[in-house]
């Protein structure tokens, strides 16, 4: 079974533009986010997904520089992106990540990829306890092939898996909920704004380029309370889903 990561990425954002290829510790967030991404076990190839758009012509050139995959396709079909990505690749699984979260852990993504292969699901969440930026999606082939096939709602052709997840009756879906971590969802660790960049900053400084995961971090949310508190009012945007056909 081949394996694959897609990080979803663009310099179009609309809270934070060229967020991605912001320097964060000496290189761009999509560097930092590829490289702690290709320290996973479980993982055969890492791609980054982005856009056709000339917008993002610049996010593509550093990926070429730092030897990162680059698939480009359409900006607002994000599903098509992937479908057309996954296939190329020859791809059975995939793990879908963002170029949001620079502070993904690659130890937490292997064991998602486990319990995937484990449970023979569609669709895994793994899982509500980590921080926002953590989770990690993973989903077959099959299922992301169905999804392509199937839907023309606006809202799951932008959203990859919401089609997956808000239709049960089509999927097998599994929210999976690890017993083994404490709760520490209210912690925002994405980067949607100026401040979440700077906190994400914050927490690579501390670290000076030691290598550090999730369960460094978490200890740092108790011996440096101030750096979480610089984000922690920022408000999540949600998506809405209406249905298949709206």
């Amino acid at each position: 079974m081949k394996v694959i990561a897609i990080i979803q990425a663009r310099m179009s954002s609309q809270r934070l533009p060229g967020k991605v290829i912001k320097l964060i510790n000496g290189q761009p967030m999509i560097v930092q986010i590829y490289n702690r991404v290709k320290k996973s076990k479980n993982i055969d190839e890492i791609i980054v997904a982005t856009s056709n758009e000339a917008d993002d012509d610049e996010l593509c050139k550093i990926c070429s520089e730092n030897g990162i995959n680059v698939f480009r396709g359409s900006l607002e079909d994000v599903l098509c992106r992937f479908y057309i990505c996954a296939e190329n690749a020859n791809a059975d699984c995939i793990v879908r990540l963002t170029g949001d979260n620079c502070l993904v852990d690659a130890e937490l993504i292997d064991r998602a990829i486990n319990i995937f292969i484990r449970e023979k699901v569609d669709y895994l969440s793994y899982c509500r306890e980590l921080p926002l930026g953590m989770s990690t999606e993973v989903f077959s082939f099959a299922a992301l092939k169905k999804c392509q096939e199937e839907t023309n709602n606006k809202e799951c052709r932008e959203h990859v898996t919401l089609y997956m997840y808000k239709n049960n009756e089509e999927f097998n879906c599994l929210k999976f909920s690890d017993g083994n971590l404490d709760d520490f969802s209210n912690v925002r660790l994405t980067v949607d704004t100026l401040e979440d960049f700077n906190v994400a900053e914050k927490i690579y400084e501390n670290f000076q380029g030691q290598d550090f995961g999730y369960k460094d971090i978490i200890s740092l949310t108790a011996k440096k309370p101030e750096i979480f508190s610089i984000n922690s009012s920022i408000k999540q945007k949600n998506t809405e889903y209406k249905g298949n056909n709206v």
